[in-house]
């Protein structure tokens, strides 16, 4: 996408020299260099690349979802790029992204690995940011006698066909992933400070006792085999090097909506569902504001057995024992949030 540019600087000092010869000399020189062409880049803004390309590079960063490995590629000639991410490593990472600027220009030059710009800053500098880069996000390493039991080509079929996986990458990256029967495969990552849920599909397979997938775009969008071990209630997804790429636990069936949605909320978000049917309790007892039956008790029976939300509904749980209160200003706010709560749970 090439920017609009004004007039040349030829033109600008022929309209100078002609209609303003009688100025100042000052003056022509302040004409001359309002007449002077922008860049469509801006370097110490956008760190030499147009605005809006800069835009997709911080729009695509961890903090959006987009999981690591990530890179990004630039040329300054027809203002293209490229970019990938959820890649196994840097190098692959950069590949990718490469090869999708390639497509559209053949002068590209790499702009950023992860969140670091290494635009024209030479090759120690890349080979630095690459370092350390991989080094902040390698796999943990396990040895056999950590790895637990290893799962069968027919157990990984029967645990996990059909079913809602919600797992964590080496990364940090959290997802839920649906394995359909017929082997299709639905992505979408999750977690706190998200503007958005990337999502990718895809489809799943078992071989030589081995988990396999491959995705549209995330990861490394090529056939992965891995390995499954089971841990307690949680399973293991390694490669052959005894990396582990993944912890993961089955939640159930696909279609169950409340279980999915519940797999997702924060520790802090749950302690606060607690505290704020607790509070409502109050309410409902003391201020008669009330929150619907049926709505207290879906949540209650929802979230009985987590931990956090004990410790939230254990704020308030005694006040109910008492002959009145003061305060509770906040009955109809936390009746209302709960509501849409349930709603969001069950939607």
């Amino acid at each position: 996408m090439a920017a609009a540019f004004g007039l040349s600087t030829k033109d600008c000092l022929k309209n100078v020299e002609g209609s303003m010869r009688y100025f100042l000399a000052f003056l022509s020189i302040i004409l001359l260099s309002a007449c002077q062409t922008s860049p469509h880049y801006v370097s110490d803004e956008t760190g030499g690349i147009s605005k809006g390309a800069y835009k997709v590079f911080t729009d695509r960063s961890r903090t959006n979802g987009y999981a690591d490995y990530r890179a990004f590629f630039y040329s300054k000639s027809k203002d293209a790029y490229g970019y990938s991410y959820g890649f196994y490593s840097v190098e692959d990472a950069i590949d990718r992204a490469q090869k999708e600027c390639a497509v559209q220009s053949d002068d590209c030059q790499i702009f950023a690995v992860g969140d670091t710009i290494v635009y024209e800053k030479g090759q120690d500098f890349l080979r630095t940011a690459m370092s350390q880069y991989s080094d902040s996000v390698k796999p943990e390493l396990i040895t056999d006698g950590e790895l637990g039991e290893k799962v069968t080509l027919e157990e990984i079929e029967a645990k996990f066909s059909g079913m809602v996986i919600n797992g964590e990458t080496f990364r940090g990256r959290k997802y839920l992933a649906s394995l359909h029967k017929n082997h299709g495969l639905d992505v979408e990552l999750y977690g706190p400070g998200q503007k958005t849920n990337p999502t990718d599909k895809g489809r799943w397979w078992t071989k030589n006792n081995s988990y396999c997938h491959k995705l549209n775009s995330f990861f490394t969008a090529d056939d992965e085999c891995l390995s499954v071990y089971r841990q307690g209630d949680h399973f293991l997804l390694v490669n052959s090097k005894n990396e582990v790429f993944s912890k993961l636990t089955v939640l159930g069936e696909i279609g169950d909506t409340e279980l999915v949605r519940k797999a997702t909320l924060t520790k802090v978000q749950k302690y606060n569902i607690g505290y704020m049917l607790s509070y409502s309790e109050v309410c409902a007892q003391f201020r008669g504001i009330r929150l619907g039956n049926l709505t207290a008790l879906d949540i209650k029976q929802t979230f009985e057995t987590d931990a956090d939300f004990k410790r939230g509904y254990a704020r308030f749980e005694n006040f109910t024992g008492h002959d009145g209160v003061i305060g509770f200003k906040r009955c109809d706010e936390f009746n209302e949030r709960l509501t849409k709560m349930q709603k969001w749970l069950k939607s």
